[in-house]
């Protein structure tokens, strides 16, 4: 049973240690950056496709 609850308390303490360290790197312009790069990598792959209009991406519905 000891063993258990010690194994719960590292599993819970590294999920909030992880939640936090990540909302720590996280700021809007960090966002912006992921988003464009996530866009791309899918993009690259076949899953979207985008087209850009007035200089921003805009998601188009893939027909199968």
């Amino acid at each position: 049973m000891i063993e258990t609850t010690y194994a719960m308390i590292i599993t819970f303490s590294a999920c909030i240690a992880t939640y936090f360290w990540g909302r720590s790197q996280i700021s809007m312009k960090n966002i912006d950056e992921i988003t464009e790069k996530m866009l791309v990598v899918l993009a690259k792959g076949g899953y979207i496709k985008t087209k850009e209009i007035n200089g921003e991406k805009e998601i188009v519905k893939l027909n199968d």
